[in-house]
């Protein structure tokens, strides 16, 4: 019987763009839970699921979202352009989070620095600011929006060195940058 419904003719593409809207409608962040859902409605729905890179083109890395999935993402993605977020605001106010944990999320994602589209990253101090950045030594020649946001940068010592110059310099296309709370040493070459 649930083979003669008219949802199940829907063309696979039709779904997929279903799917999209659904999934994809908030600029910021996608509908997790609608998309956990489509893919349990039936193996069909899965597929096309799976198999619509742009559903997966928003990864979210940090303390809220594990590495595995980020990678699934990244997988499931093919080569389409990313929206990259790297938070680590710490989940309680006085909680901790380790420069190590960063460095491996970066190690991470800097294979797909050639195809994001934004990079937001979200971290307590300004040292780890730094750590994230080193590992962003490959040209981001799509990177449009660039947000870096140091948390807690009062209570650090100023005794840091400067990043190298992040995406090896070269964002042609980069139209919005936000840095809050965090500097290079003031050399706008950088950005």
């Amino acid at each position: 019987m649930l083979l003669q419904s008219p949802v199940q003719r829907l063309p696979s593409e039709l779904l997929a763009s279903i799917f999209q809207m659904g999934v994809m409608g908030n600029e910021e962040e996608e509908d997790v839970l609608l998309l956990s859902n489509v893919m349990l409605v039936c193996r069909h729905w899965r597929e096309v699921a799976v198999n619509t890179p742009v559903l997966w083109s928003r990864v979210s890395a940090g303390v809220h979202h594990s590495l595995a999935k980020a990678q699934m993402k990244l997988e499931r993605s093919k080569s389409l352009p990313l929206d990259v977020c790297v938070d680590f605001s710490p989940k309680i106010e006085n909680g901790t989070v380790s420069t190590d944990s960063i460095v491996r999320t970066m190690d991470l994602l800097r294979t797909s620095i050639w195809r994001w589209k934004t990079f937001r990253l979200v971290v307590p101090n300004r040292s780890q600011a730094h750590a994230a950045l080193t590992r962003c030594g490959d040209t981001a020649p799509l990177l449009e929006v660039l947000s870096i946001r140091v948390l807690h940068s009062m209570q650090e010592d100023h005794n840091h060195v400067n990043p190298p110059r992040p995406f090896g310099g070269q964002t042609p296309s980069l139209t919005s940058c936000s840095l809050t709370s965090f500097n290079f040493g003031w050399d706008t070459r950088l950005v």
